[in-house]
């Protein structure tokens, strides 16, 4: 499976794109599927602003606010590696 990664404090550029292994689940942990129950209608985002991974300082400014109502996403895209 493919997910953004950070092994280290900092700023964007401390983010990576990468594959990575189907994470094990152990006796007491559970692993929520959340994009199957968005996707199935089960659950139903509500979705305040959204930004870009460039604009990730301002969309913390405004979380700090407190005058988000619902969620605040981080809009992500797949840089192709040539």
């Amino acid at each position: 499976m493919q997910a953004v990664v950070f092994d280290r404090y900092g700023d964007i550029e401390v983010l990576e794109y990468r594959e990575v292994e189907q994470p094990t689940i152990k006796p007491d942990e559970l692993l929520v599927q959340v994009r199957a129950s968005i996707e199935s209608g089960q659950v139903e985002p509500i979705v305040d602003r959204t930004y870009s991974l460039e604009e990730v300082a301002a969309a913390h400014a405004y979380s700090e606010t407190g005058r988000a109502v619902g969620k605040i996403a981080i809009s992500i895209e797949k840089v192709s590696s040539q």
